[in-house]
């Protein structure tokens, strides 16, 4: 990565290459060629060393310190079916995906994040590539997404038909019911998420030695489904974890088994929120998220492990390791309500804020 700085071509005071506009003026700083270079390149040759490599391709930070900074994320629009290969081609210079890897990520038909950086200047330069094939694409802000903040979740929901249809949702911890007209509905996203859990034990084989074995090892995965439901307004968004809800608003429909319950449940959403987009490609669209929204990951060390069975001089330590993926259900479910189109109300609001 280039490390240069570059000169303001308005006050002339110098900036570091990675910066889009100047520190001191604001002004728009032109592009470094070696640094688009470096794009091209070092992306290359990261797909050559490891095709499955998770790192950003101009960072050496690791996965896990890049994804809690504040990133840009480059976002390709919907495709036509005839220049679906050709957007495959480009995205795969990127360094994040192969041509083989995208084509079932454009097959989706929604707009889709293809490359993730730390710098606005990186992200311009990917930007200004996917352009130059003239694909449909825009930088989102991780700030616009605010993943971070995910939707208040519900415990219960009530269905009124007064005047038309309501849904009355009782926040998760809160007794007091907040109403929302079916009508105001306008986004739900649905998505599985996987949670991993290993406990892995290591002992030294022999007293004196420095070779360690795993000697216990287990291994828990559970999968559970989330469903955000979004309003004109994101304070009236809500979300829903399917298995620790109650279901008994369903009254009549409701069935013996939580699973045969969430089924009822997205029946009753797709009917009262009729004019609302459903949106249950998260599951197919995860795989391919994974080098630029990884999984959230964290070791826990429980330190030496008391067992009266270890033999004279033997030690054993115990670690956990977590491994989930719902800060990328947050990116995936928020980055499509950024991208809904405002109505002329809440444009009005942005232009007079403006």
């Amino acid at each position: 990565m280039s490390a240069e700085l570059i000169a303001c071509p308005k006050c002339n005071r110098k900036s570091n290459t990675l910066r889009a506009k100047c520190m001191y003026c604001g002004e728009d700083l032109p592009v470094d060629e070696s640094l688009k270079k470096d794009l091209s390149s070092q992306a290359a040759k990261m797909r050559e060393r490891d095709p499955s490599m998770q790192l950003d391709p101009l960072s050496q930070m690791t996965t896990q310190f890049q994804q809690s900074l504040a990133g840009f994320n480059v976002v390709l629009l919907n495709i036509l079916e005839e220049k679906r290969s050709q957007a495959s081609e480009a995205v795969a210079t990127l360094g994040f995906h192969t041509s083989s890897e995208t084509k079932p990520l454009l097959n989706l038909s929604r707009p889709m994040a293809v490359a993730r950086y730390q710098s606005e200047a990186e992200a311009k330069l990917a930007e200004g590539q996917l352009r130059a094939a003239q694909l449909p694409v825009l930088i989102v802000k991780d700030d616009d997404l605010q993943a971070d903040k995910p939707n208040r979740r519900v415990r219960k929901f009530t269905i009124n038909v007064i005047n038309g249809t309501s849904l009355s949702f009782t926040l998760d911890g809160f007794e007091e019911e907040i109403a929302v007209n079916a009508s105001d509905i306008v986004l739900i996203v649905e998505g599985r998420i996987r949670f991993y859990e290993s406990d892995a034990t290591e002992e030294n084989k022999s007293f004196g030695k420095t070779v360690r074995e795993i000697t216990e090892a287990t291994e828990y995965v559970n999968e559970q489904t989330l469903i955000d439901i979004y309003t004109k307004s994101l304070e009236k968004s809500f979300r829903i974890r399917a298995e620790s809800f109650d279901y008994s608003g369903l009254g009549s429909k409701m069935k013996l088994t939580a699973l045969e319950n969430l089924r009822v449940l997205q029946t009753v959403l797709r009917d009262i929120a009729k004019s609302a987009i459903y949106d249950t490609d998260f599951k197919q669209a995860s795989k391919f998220l994974e080098p630029i929204w990884p999984y959230s990951q964290r070791q826990q060390s429980w330190g030496l492990k008391r067992n009266k069975m270890l033999g004279t001089g033997k030690v054993a330590t115990r670690s956990v390791h977590y491994k989930d993926n719902e800060l990328q259900f947050n990116r995936y479910s928020r980055l499509h309500y950024h991208l809904l189109p405002k109505t002329s109300e809440e444009t009005s609001q942005t232009s007079g804020e403006l």
